[in-house]
C-alpha cells in the first residue's frame, strides 16, 4: 500500500520506532468488536489556526493537550504548523512540510480569510484535518488505554471561529460542513489523499455517502459538531477561577494572520449559566505575518531576511540589527502600521463606550483586557499595548493574564506557553458547559434613554440605569442595560 511505504520512509527518515503506528489509525474505539455500554464522552477541541493548529480532547476530569511530536513547533509539541504535504502521483497526504513533497501548502485558514471558498481550498483544508482528527484520536487510543478501552467513547468536536464569523451562518455552517468531511475521511482505512476528499467534499448528506457498512458506525453526527467564537473559548479557564470579574471585558487576540479584537460582558443569568453578549468586533489583517511584510516593503529588506510565520519573530533590537538600521529606523518604518493598529482599538472602545454599554464601571478606571494569541509577545505589539495602559480614561485598559487551569494536561508546556492553547482548552469542554455567547446582532444598541420603548426602539433599562447590575444579571434586562 503506498500509504504504508510512505509512511515507513518518513518513520525511517524521523527515527521512529513501531510505538507510533498508531498515527494512521482510521479507529475511533478500542475494541469495535465489542461495544461497552458504558459510556464516555469526549470532546476535541479543535483551534485551527493561520500558523499553528492546537487539539486538546477533554472530559469532566481531565484534558490531554495532544503533542504533535516531530511534526511540532520547534520548542512546542503542542504546536503543530498549519501545514499540508502532497507527496506522489497518488496525491497522498500528511502534516507539516516534507522533503521531497509534490506540493506544500502553507495558507490553509489564510485561503478561508481571504473569502477562498473554491473546491480546491475545501479539499485541501479537509485533508490537513483529517490528519489531525486520525492523529489526535490515535494518541488518546495509544496512550490512554487503561483509562478508557472498557468504554463506548462518544466523540464530540468543537472548533474556534474568528469573532467576526460567528455571526456569518453561512462561513459557520462552511466549517461544520468541512469538519464533518473530516472526520468521515479520517475513519476510512488506507491513505489520506486529494482524490479521496474529493469524493466525499459538498456532500448534501454524508450519511447517504458510499461507505463500506462496517464504517458508517464511526462516522459523526452533525448534531456533534459545534462552532464557537475564539475569544469566548479562551476565558472559560478565566470565568471558572477565583479571579474572575463581572461586566465588561476586551480580548486582544495576534494572530499570525489576524488581529482581532472583541469587547464583551461575562455574567451569570438566573440559572447560573455563564453568558457572553458580544458588543463590538473586528478582524483585520494586522496579524504577525503582515506585520513582517510590512517591514519588507517599507525598507526593502530581502524576502529571505523575513521570519516566516512558523519562525520565532525576533526582538526588535535583533531584527534592526540582522537587517542593519538602527532601532530608531524600525520604530519610524513601523509606524503606518502601528497606526492602524491603534485606530483600531481606538474605535472599537469608541463604539463600545458610545452605543452599546455607556454605563460600565469599567469605564472609569480601565477596560480589564486579555492579550492573547502567539504574536502577543513580540515587541511591536508589546509596546502598543503598554501605551494603552498608560491611557486615560475612555482608553485606558488593564492588562489581564490567563493561567494554565491545573486540570490542563500538558506536561512538556514551556513556561508562559498556556495562552497558546487557551482556544482548544476552552473547546474541550462540553458544548453546554461553555456558555451562551450572544452574537453582536442580538445585543441591541444603547442609544436612547426612557421609561419604555417607542415600537422597535431602544432604551436604558429603567431597573438598573443601563448598569445591568447586579453582577451584570439585571433581571429586566439580561445584563445589557438595554430594553427594546
Amino acid at each position: 500500500m503506498v500509504w504504508r511505504i510512505t509512511y515507513e520512509r518518513i518513520k525511517e527518515k524521523l527515527g521512529w520506532g513501531k510505538s507510533n503506528d498508531w498515527i494512521l489509525t482510521d479507529r475511533t474505539q478500542f475494541d469495535e468488536e465489542n461495544l461497552s455500554n458504558d459510556k464516555q464522552q469526549l470532546v476535541i477541541g479543535l483551534d485551527f489556526g493561520t500558523a499553528f493548529t492546537k487539539v486538546v480532547i477533554g472530559e469532566q476530569r481531565i484534558r490531554y493537550a495532544i503533542p504533535f511530536t516531530s511534526f511540532s513547533y520547534k520548542n512546542n509539541p503542542y504546536l503543530l504548523p498549519s501545514i499540508l504535504s502532497i507527496l506522489d502521483e497518488n496525491d497522498e497526504c500528511i502534516l507539516g512540510e516534507t522533503i521531497g513533497a509534490k506540493t506544500v501548502i502553507d495558507d490553509l485558514k489564510m485561503r478561508l480569510i481571504n473569502g477562498d471558498f473554491s473546491d480546491d481550498t475545501k479539499i485541501y483544508i479537509v485533508s490537513y484535518l483529517s490528519l489531525v482528527l486520525r492523529y489526535s484520536r490515535g494518541w488518546l487510543l495509544d496512550t490512554q488505554k487503561k483509562t478508557y478501552q472498557d468504554k463506548l467513547l462518544i466523540w464530540y468536536v468543537n472548533i474556534g471561529l474568528p469573532t467576526d464569523s460567528y455571526d456569518n451562518t453561512k462561513l459557520s455552517d462552511l466549517y461544520a460542513d468541512l469538519i464533518q468531511t473530516a472526520w468521515t475521511v479520517s475513519v476510512l482505512p488506507g491513505p489520506v489523499s486529494l482524490g479521496r476528499v474529493r469524493d466525499y467534499i459538498n456532500k448534501v448528506d454524508i450519511k447517504k455517502a458510499k461507505l463500506p457498512p462496517p464504517y458508517k458506525y464511526r462516522l459523526l453526527d452533525r448534531g456533534l459538531i459545534n462552532q464557537f467564537p475564539e475569544f469566548a473559548v479562551q476565558l472559560v479557564g478565566y470565568v471558572r477561577s477565583p479571579r474572575r470579574q463581572e461586566s465588561l471585558h476586551m480580548l486582544i487576540d495576534v494572530g499570525a494572520g489576524t488581529l482581532d479584537i472583541t469587547t464583551f460582558n461575562i455574567y451569570k443569568n438566573q440559572e447560573e449559566e455563564d453568558l457572553y453578549p458580544i458588543f463590538a468586533q473586528d478582524v483585520k489583517p494586522l496579524g504577525a505575518r503582515f506585520l513582517m511584510i510590512h517591514r519588507q516593503k517599507t525598507n526593502g529588506i530581502e524576502s529571505n531576511k523575513i521570519p516566516s510565520s512558523f519562525d520565532k519573530i525576533p526582538t526588535d533590537e535583533s531584527f534592526a540589527k540582522s537587517v542593519n538600521i538602527s532601532i530608531e529606523q524600525l520604530q519610524n518604518y513601523d509606524i503606518p502600521f502601528s497606526n492602524l493598529i491603534n485606530s483600531l482599538i481606538n474605535g472599537i472602545l469608541k463604539y463600545t463606550k458610545e452605543k452599546r454599554y455607556r454605563k460600565a464601571t469599567q469605564w472609569e478606571n480601565g477596560i480589564p483586557t486579555f492579550f492573547c494569541g502567539g504574536g502577543a509577545s513580540i515587541d511591536f505589539y508589546q509596546h502598543i499595548f503598554s501605551e494603552f495602559q498608560l491611557k486615560r480614561p475612555p482608553y485606558k485598559i488593564i492588562p489581564m493574564q490567563l493561567d494554565k487551569p491545573s486540570d490542563l494536561n500538558a506536561p512538556e508546556l514551556p513556561d508562559n506557553s498556556y495562552n497558546r492553547l487557551s482556544v482548544a482548552y476552552g473547546l474541550s469542554f462540553d458544548p453546554y458547559d461553555i456558555g451562551e455567547i450572544r452574537k453582536k446582532s442580538y445585543v441591541p444598541d444603547d442609544i436612547k434613554t426612557g421609561t419604555e420603548p417607542a415600537e422597535g426602539g431602544i432604551i436604558e433599562c429603567p431597573l438598573c440605569r443601563g448598569t445591568g447590575e447586579p453582577m451584570g444579571a439585571c433581571p429586566r434586562c439580561g445584563g445589557t442595560g438595554m430594553l427594546r
